[in-house]
Formats: structure tokens, C-alpha cells, sequence
């Protein structure tokens, strides 16, 4: 049955839409061109840092953090950036498969004794159909056949992380997310969501997770942005229309 449903419906590459090898992998043109993360970046948090350091960390790290390590497999641009955003605001989450694979590769053999995501209001979950970051983490806890559970939640409303300052997006982040019930976890977690800008909402997030009980806790996204980067195009609303999302290249065809 599968290998009907595979020729009746062959998997395509969720950036530019050719046909892949497989549901969890890109086109082999696109697999080439994928912008992952070379050169000096942060051994914590995975943050690009330009030019010739001799510490192995960024600044933000060194100054303490709230998980071990970071896992994270792309720079957010070119391909990756586009299948983020299709999977944000245009209903085509395909390549949540591909992401949690590049995690995977990326996390090399650890494996954590539990997996959770960075959670997301329900008005968000009724415009979408779903929750990117926990579609990313399911698959990942059944690559690594390690449990995916929900112990965070996101309010309704709040103002948005996008123009916020790096002090004023830790602030926000603080009011915005929660812990989903009264519950003492242990162990080893990862949280799992799907860019890391300022890196305020990972911290957050691991932050609750340590207080509720947590032994360490990790974090694993699909992307980082520069220290520098805004996240305005990450989370800009409202986004173009789909034809004009066409024209300028940010949707993949179908």
C-alpha cells in the first residue's frame, strides 16, 4: 500500500516543489543548496558570530542560559526560510518531515528522555490547522522514538515578539507562555520550535521547564538568525497574498 500511495502521490521537495526521494528529504538540487550553518557560530546557542573569535561561545551565553545546548541545523535564509514561512502562513506544512530529520542528524546521538515545543495560541491553531513547531517535534520524537508531550501553553492575545527589543522580547516572552498544569517533570527535555532570533522565547520556555522540575534541558530549532536579525518577516502580519507570495518566490508550488 505504500509504495502505491507512493506512486500515486510521489513526494515533493517542500521548497521548490520537484520531486524528492523521499517524504523526509528535499530534491537533490535543493539538499545541495541548503544554507546550513558554516563557519564561527556560538557551541551553546548556535548563533553565527562573524569574524575571528577566541572565545567559543557568544556573549549571550556566556553571561548564562537556561539550556546545555541548542541544536540547530540551518541559517535562516534562501530554501530554509521559504518552507518556514510556507509553513507559517500558507497552510503547507510538508516540510515539518525534512526539519525534524536535519534536527535529528544535527543532535547525532543524544537522545533526551522527553520532547515538548514552543506552544502557540489557539487563535493561531485555528488560522494555521495545526501547530508547526509541535508537527516538527512529533516527528522527531518518532525518529528518535522518545515520548512528545505538552506542558507549556501560550495566552490569547499579548502583544507581539516583532520590533521588541532584545531585553522587552524576554519580558514579553515571560507574559506570554506557561506552564500547561501544575507538574513536576524530570529528566532530560528538549524544547522544539522553528527559528531561534533573539533566542527570548527558547530561553523562556527552558526556563519553565527547569522550574517545574527538569534535571537539564536542551532546545532544538530548524533555524538561527543572525544576532542581528529583526524576525520582522518571521512573524509579519498580515502576510502577502498567496499571488503575490508566487511572485516574489516566498510560496512553493504545489
Amino acid at each position: 500500500m505504500k509504495g502505491l500511495l507512493s506512486l500515486l502521490f510521489p513526494p515533493k521537495c517542500p521548497i521548490c516543489g520537484a520531486l524528492a526521494e523521499s517524504a523526509d528529504g528535499f530534491c537533490p538540487v535543493c539538499e545541495d543548496g541548503l544554507p546550513k550553518i558554516t563557519g564561527p557560530r556560538c557551541s551553546i546557542c548556535a548563533a553565527p558570530m562573524g569574524g575571528e573569535f577566541a572565545m567559543p561561545n557568544c556573549a549571550d551565553c556566556r553571561g548564562g542560559v537556561p539550556y546545555e545546548k541548542c541544536f540547530v541545523p540551518f541559517s535562516y535564509r534562501d530554501g530554509v526560510r521559504r518552507a518556514i514561512l510556507n509553513m507559517k502562513f500558507y497552510s503547507r506544512p510538508a516540510a515539518f518531515r525534512c526539519f525534524a530529520r536535519a534536527i535529528a542528524d544535527e543532535m547525532g546521538g543524544f537522545r533526551p528522555d522527553c520532547i515538548t515545543y514552543v506552544p502557540q495560541s489557539r487563535k493561531a491553531g485555528r488560522e494555521r490547522g495545526y501547530n508547526h513547531a509541535r508537527l516538527i517535534a512529533c516527528e522527531l520524537g518518532r525518529l528518535l522514538d522518545v515520548p512528545v508531550r505538552r506542558v507549556l501553553r501560550r495566552i490569547e492575545g499579548g502583544e507581539d515578539q516583532v520590533g521588541l527589543s532584545r531585553s522587552r522580547r524576554l519580558t514579553n516572552a515571560r507574559r506570554l507562555y506557561h506552564p500547561a498544569a501544575k507538574k513536576r517533570l524530570s529528566g532530560t527535555w528538549l524544547v522544539v520550535d522553528d527559528v531561534i532570533t533573539t533566542g527570548a522565547t527558547m530561553k523562556w520556555c527552558c526556563t519553565l521547564l527547569r522550574r517545574m522540575g527538569c534535571g537539564s534541558v536542551y532546545g532544538a530549532a530548524v533555524a538561527r538568525a543572525g544576532l542581528g536579525y529583526s524576525g520582522t518577516d518571521i512573524n509579519k502580519t498580515p502576510f502577502p497574498s498567496v499571488e503575490t507570495a508566487f511572485t516574489e518566490g516566498l510560496l512553493t508550488p504545489r
